[in-house]
């Protein structure tokens, strides 16, 4: 049998986390498959749903979203269906099941998941668990680095620095 390889849309209006994880788990029940992910996330808008059917018309495949805006999930469906694209809206069935069971109505929230704890605006709070860290960082003699105004790749580097120093002071009593 030739290899065939399966172009799974990921579509999201959020970050992409949900969708990402679930094609990935079920990608797995089929270890011979061979699959390329495009992935789609932040979709907010009919032009962002544009973008990713001219996706599709480039690499036509599958797609799977996780979109909770029912708007823009009729649309991928309207579409999907008059393409005759295969798709699944992934978190129909346990938000439907959710909705019949607690009787309440889906309130559209992209992200809700995140909601922000607003006892982090609390400064005293923050002070707090600042002085609490610094104070483990002491006692335990861990190094701590200030990010402030600093790249990502600045603050590997400087956590790789920290690292090598760690592991050339553990090798200089041994005498391997």
């Amino acid at each position: 049998m030739a290899e065939t390889t399966l172009h799974i849309h990921l579509v999201s209006d959020p970050t992409g986390e949900t969708i990402h994880q679930t094609a990935r788990v079920c990608i797995a029940q089929f270890p011979d498959a061979r699959t390329i992910e495009h992935v789609w996330t932040l979709v907010r808008s009919l032009n962002h749903v544009d973008a990713v059917f001219t996706g599709l018309e480039r690499n036509p495949g599958i797609l799977l979203m996780s979109v909770v805006d029912s708007d823009l999930r009729e649309e991928f469906g309207r579409r999907c269906t008059e393409k005759h694209i295969p798709q699944v809206s992934v978190l129909d069935p346990v938000v439907d099941l959710l909705g019949r069971f607690l009787g309440q109505p889906l309130r559209n929230r992209p992200g809700g998941q995140r909601n922000l704890d607003t006892s982090y605006s609390d400064l005293e709070l923050i002070s707090g668990e600042v002085r609490d860290a610094r104070r483990l960082f002491a006692h335990n003699q861990w190094p701590v680095i200030d990010i402030t105004r600093r790249s990502v790749e600045e603050t590997a580097s400087a956590v790789i620095q920290l690292h090598t120093a760690w592991l050339e002071e553990q090798s200089v009593g041994d005498p391997s």
